[in-house]
């Protein structure tokens, strides 16, 4: 009996079918269309396979996809609170720094809602050099913050340059949206 060698499109004995893709029938024991069946068979079910392997990968990027979109939520609202802290320290830093003491008092308010209310007459005996943050610690949940400022001032009798490190302690209310001052106004000449 002759061996014959295949190759994947070399037709057996030239009768124009292609070899057996499961390797277990000989070429001359099937029919020709038994034969193309079998590669046919073949060829669907490597494309199905592939085709299952594909959409799982798919359906797993999709679901990574998905559940990192439903994590960052959260973090653009707490990005959103920490823009509007910088942007009320801003303002506070330069009513503090230019002696605007009553517009300033308008960010103090306690965590349950109460006001404060500032000795201003006190304070207006007093002018600030320089104001410069330091450290501004935000809170795992973006609503409360902890800033320290380093403040220069001077009392207007004396012209004593004085440094105070300020402590504030800043939370956010959901309800009107905005930043108060937990903690005093700077306290000039109690050091």
């Amino acid at each position: 009996m002759p061996v014959h060698s295949y190759s994947g499109s070399t037709p057996a004995k030239n009768t124009g079918c292609y070899p057996p893709a499961d390797g277990l029938s000989s070429p001359e024991t099937l029919h020709c269309s038994q034969r193309s069946s079998i590669v046919f068979y073949w060829y669907v079910e490597t494309s199905t396979v592939m085709l299952k392997s594909v959409f799982r990968h798919l359906i797993l990027i999709i679901l990574a996809f998905a559940l990192v979109s439903c994590t960052s939520l959260p973090s653009i609202a707490t990005q959103k609170r920490s823009i509007s802290l910088d942007a009320s320290l801003s303002i506070y830093r330069k009513m503090i720094r230019w002696g605007y003491y009553d517009e300033a008092a308008k960010y103090l308010r306690a965590s349950d809602g109460s006001l404060a209310s500032p000795d201003l007459d006190r304070i207006a005996l007093y002018r600030v050099t320089n104001y410069n943050m330091g450290d501004q610690l935000i809170a795992d949940n973006g609503k409360e913050a902890r800033v320290i400022a380093m403040i220069e001032y001077y009392e207007l009798d004396s012209g004593v340059i004085h440094t105070l490190r300020d402590e504030q302690h800043w939370w956010y209310d959901e309800d009107e949206k905005r930043w108060y001052l937990g903690s005093p106004l700077p306290g000039f000449g109690l050091e």
